[in-house]
């Protein structure tokens, strides 16, 4: 994924890079790229694969809890934490992401759940049920005017080849710094000035694409 400083995002295939030796100069970007005037490239986020929506691994994971309850329920570990997971999933306002309160109970199952040894065969599916619902990959965005923006890595999986839309910006604005996060990262911004904020992402509502 090669996003722009005006906001744009494109698609570039590694093969459709030709390979050269070290000391070459290299292609320009234009020549791979439908670049505008005076559009440059500000990151590239190397993507092997999307992941699935969270909305449908959600739905995987309440299925295959629902269905492997009374095995879940004989398991200590899990037992301890199935009454407040399952008053985690009725208080989701949505499925676009987690709420902290499942969040929270997930990262204490993983955890708990990777310092013993597991050799049920449906305990050790949960576990890894556990992470990959756990681990909700994002797009994080940030201009020189101080605004952020994250959405879900997913909504970057069909990207026209004459590029899409990752961000908004007004006219002086531009797109600075992008990342790939996993929904529990810490941020840290950097001024022109030498001062830094930092803060957890969470505290950023995960945005549509389309959303300004």
């Amino acid at each position: 994924l090669c996003f722009t400083n005006v906001g744009k995002v494109y698609r570039l295939r590694v093969f459709e890079v030709p390979q050269a030796s070290r000391g070459a100069k290299g292609r320009p970007m234009v020549n791979l790229l439908p670049l505008e005037e005076n559009e440059s490239i500000t990151a590239i986020l190397p993507v092997m694969e999307a992941p699935k929506k969270f909305k449908d691994r959600l739905a995987d994971f309440r299925s295959f809890v629902k269905t492997n309850s009374d095995k879940l329920k004989a398991n200590a570990i899990i037992a301890t934490h199935y009454d407040a997971l399952e008053a985690a999933f009725a208080e989701l306002e949505d499925g676009d992401d987690l709420s902290d309160a499942l969040r929270l109970q997930l990262k204490q199952l993983s955890t708990e759940l990777s310092s013993v040894g597991l050799e049920d065969e449906v305990i050790v599916e949960f576990a890894h049920q556990v992470e990959n619902l756990r681990k909700n990959f994002y797009v994080f965005m940030a201009t020189a005017s101080g605004s952020i923006k994250r959405v879900e890595l997913e909504q970057f999986s069909n990207v026209r080849a004459n590029g899409l839309r990752a961000i908004d910006l007004k006219e002086d604005d531009t797109l600075i710094g992008v990342a790939i996060t996993d929904g529990e990262q810490q941020i840290m911004l950097f001024s022109n000035e030498g001062k830094a904020i930092r803060f957890a992402e969470t505290d950023v509502r995960a945005m549509g694409r389309a959303a300004k």
